[in-house]
């Protein structure tokens, strides 16, 4: 009973297939929107007023951090697929990073997609209320009092751990 117990929860992992596929599939589209926006306005880069391209910048950045976040999740939940005695080659990093390394990341990702995003909103002033820009401020210092919640739990975890020791 306790083995068909054990290959049942092992087995479990493979409901999370379709959510990395998917996620895999996700990657191809920010590629394609990075290539999308790329594509559509390098080619008239000189013409846009500097803060235009500075948000032309900006909006690559984003997706580049929006990616990176998407291969972080999929690196870390590589473990749960891909044994360490698997025959299949595999980066030494890929699938090492343990959760609150990978949340702490994440995190830092975040506050600075959000980050991003407030710039451009001042930037672009008249185009937005102030209710609007008073929200996405709040907003990322939202995330950003989240990451620093996060990141002071998890070291004070990790100097429990080592005084449970």
């Amino acid at each position: 009973m306790e083995r068909l117990l054990r290959l049942l929860v092992l087995g479990t992992r493979w409901v999370l297939a379709p959510i990395y596929l998917g996620m895999f599939g996700s990657l191809f589209v920010v590629a394609a929107k990075f290539i999308q926006e790329f594509v559509t306005i390098a080619p008239r880069v000189l013409d846009l007023p500097v803060a235009d391209t500075i948000l032309f910048v900006l909006s690559l950045v984003d997706l580049a951090l929006v990616a990176n976040l998407i291969l972080m999740v999929l690196a870390g939940g590589m473990g749960y697929f891909l044994p360490d005695n698997s025959d299949i080659p595999r980066p030494s990093w890929f699938g090492n990073a343990e959760p609150g390394s990978i949340k702490l990341r994440l995190m830092a990702a975040i506050v600075a997609i959000s980050a991003i995003e407030v710039l451009k909103a001042f930037l672009h002033l008249e185009d937005f209320t102030d209710r609007v820009l008073t929200w996405t401020v709040g907003i990322l210092l939202a995330f950003v009092a989240s990451a620093i919640l996060l990141a002071l739990s998890d070291r004070l975890e990790g100097k429990g751990e080592a005084a449970g020791r």
